[in-house]
């Protein structure tokens, strides 16, 4: 069963090969009907998993996997943190500013290609290294994903602002935080 945990934190294989950048393995998951909706003990799904990891940036395949995951976007953890906020708190690690940088520019560029946040396009990520993208939604949807609190009431750009990242605290105020 390609949705059985592996690991005493719940995470399946798909959480794995997503957190590895390992894009071949993702789809053929996928293919074998591995649900990317479920979430380890944690309740995070694949696409807020590998975001903890830096793998995606180093192999700039995050465009590619956030656009096989791009259903799962709006779900949240068992802290009701979403994809934003996962970013933000990787970038506070040591060592993953850069990589929480290119999540932010590809998730932010997938959201503007959607219709869902405004903003002015963000160069040099690498997002452009996927297909357009053909869902469509409302500035309205988007601003919910930008300004999403959590359990504890902190968005994204309170994550961002706590951990000291300047960059990304602008690039959410762009985004329309």
């Amino acid at each position: 069963d390609p949705n059985s945990p592996l690991d005493e934190e719940g995470n399946t294989a798909l959480h794995w090969a997503a957190a590895t950048g390992r894009m071949e393995v993702v789809r053929d998951l996928l293919a074998m009907g591995s649900d990317p909706g479920i979430g380890n003990r944690l309740g995070q799904v694949p696409l807020l998993k590998a975001v903890s990891f830096s793998n995606n940036f180093d192999l700039r395949t995050f465009p590619a996997l956030l656009d096989l995951l791009k259903d799962t976007l709006i779900l949240t953890d068992s802290h009701g943190q979403g994809l934003l906020h996962h970013i933000a708190k990787t970038a506070g690690s040591r060592g993953k500013v850069h990589a929480s940088r290119y999540y932010l520019d590809v998730t932010l560029e997938l959201l503007q290609r959607m219709g869902l946040c405004q903003g002015k396009m963000v160069s040099g990520s690498g997002g452009g290294a996927t297909d357009p993208v053909s869902a469509q939604g409302t500035r309205e949807e988007g601003r919910v994903l930008v300004d999403m609190p959590d359990h504890q009431g902190d968005t994204a750009l309170h994550i961002a602002a706590r951990v000291g990242n300047r960059i990304m605290v602008r690039r959410l105020l762009d985004a329309g935080a």
